[in-house]
């Protein structure tokens, strides 16, 4: 034991170990020390290298109490760093003066794009980044447009569509030139181009030759920044319950007949606007009369969506949801009462009553269909009549408490 490993009693001067709190010859109460650890020579750091590690560890720490503000809570939100730039230029901000009010008009969280209003330099991975964020953003505030593309697909789209979307491209298309997106500028103007065209045209239905046309540049965009416009997915899941619902609310057709118009291809709404009955009929081997009221009920909905005035919220295929849920809980609730008084007559009326049911929940699955809530669908077919309208009357809830959120 050395000297730097004891300590002395000031009492009875016996030598202690450091780390004894009593004397081990009078028992007087020492002040014990830890004994310092041994430093291996080979860990030892230069001094300028300890004091700069000090100096980040001071700077890591958040202030003291006392030097912080009064007043609002210190904000805790992460902060992006900024992207490479170039060594000559220091990093900065894109602001809604960099882009000339372009995403910032649509959606505040463009801001988070850093870059400076000469385009995005530095290393490929930056721009990889600057790119990957600008195709999420841009796909949150297309969704108007992801509809028109949809209602253009499935057959007709109102003019009023093109008032809608125009805006949005246009601040995407001056946010691309900013950022220096080559491969979406040209494209993007081509589109706005066509919008404008289809603008000046005559009659609430877009015409054949526009229809063609905006479809042709929305392909083209498609491929560039398929995160954004591609709606392919959207309607393939849209457009089969949209014609199966539809087949199935007509008299007369039933599991054989379905199986009949699915065997020869009939899926496309297209399809069906285009047939006479006499060619469905010898497609499908069905009866022309049958035939007539498939396609009769086809035209019904096709003029129906053809009156719709489009907007982004979708108010008017909400409000008649709204009717047809509240229609749906009568009917299931008069089928209910009858089942406690059963009488012959009564079973005839549960009957009707049954089949105005069933097509009333075909009519939502519809509107659903368009509203893009084909997910909602399948998960309410398991649900009994009584759930399926308790969940859809909360559905309804949800979006109403959103468009008040959104002040529309």
């Amino acid at each position: 034991m050395t000297m730097e490993d004891t300590q002395q009693c000031p009492k009875c001067s016996a030598t202690c170990p450091l780390t004894a709190r009593f004397c081990v010859k009078c028992g007087l109460a020492l002040q014990g020390r830890s004994k310092a650890p041994s430093v291996n020579p080979a860990h030892t750091q230069p001094l300028d290298q300890q004091a700069l590690q000090a100096q980040q560890l001071i700077a890591s720490r958040p202030p003291a109490p006392s030097a912080r503000k009064s007043g609002a809570p210190q904000s805790i939100e992460p902060k992006l760093d900024a992207w490479t730039i170039g060594e000559s230029q220091p990093p900065a901000r894109i602001t809604s003066s960099d882009i000339d009010k372009g995403f910032d008009d649509v959606d505040p969280h463009f801001e988070a794009i850093q870059g400076s209003g000469n385009g995005i330099g530095g290393a490929p991975q930056d721009r990889e980044q600057v790119e990957v964020l600008f195709a999420h953003l841009a796909a949150e505030h297309l969704a108007p447009f992801r509809d028109f593309m949809v209602e253009l697909n499935l057959g007709e789209a109102r003019r009023e569509w093109v008032r809608i979307c125009l805006p949005a491209v246009n601040s995407l298309l001056e946010a691309a030139k900013k950022l220096s997106l080559a491969d979406l500028v040209a494209p993007l103007e081509v589109l706005s181009v066509e919008l404008l065209q289809a603008q000046k045209g005559r009659g609430a239905v877009l015409e054949e030759e526009a229809r063609t046309q905006l479809l042709n540049v929305y392909q083209s965009l498609a491929k560039v920044l398929p995160e954004a416009f591609s709606v392919a997915g959207e309607q393939n899941r849209r457009e089969p319950i949209i014609v199966d619902s539809l087949l199935r609310q007509v008299p007369g057709v039933n599991k054989v007949q379905l199986d009949k118009i699915y065997a020869v291809g009939l899926s496309q709404l297209k399809m069906y606007y285009e047939a006479k009955p006499e060619d469905l009929a010898a497609t499908t081997g069905l009866n022309l009369e049958l035939s007539a009221q498939i396609l009769e009920r086809f035209e019904r909905y096709r003029r129906r969506s053809a009156s719709i005035v489009p907007e982004p919220q979708r108010k008017a295929e909400h409000a008649q949801l709204e009717q047809l849920v509240s229609k749906l809980r009568r009917h299931n609730q008069s089928i209910e009462d009858q089942a406690r008084n059963w009488t012959r007559n009564v079973s005839k009326e549960k009957r009707k009553l049954r089949q105005a049911r069933t097509d009333g929940w075909l009519e939502i699955q519809v509107v659903l269909a368009r509203l893009g809530e084909a997910s909602l669908i399948a998960r309410l077919e398991r649900f009994t009549f009584g759930r399926k309208v308790d969940e859809l009357e909360k559905f309804l809830e949800r979006s109403k408490t959103e468009k008040r959120e959104l002040n529309v």
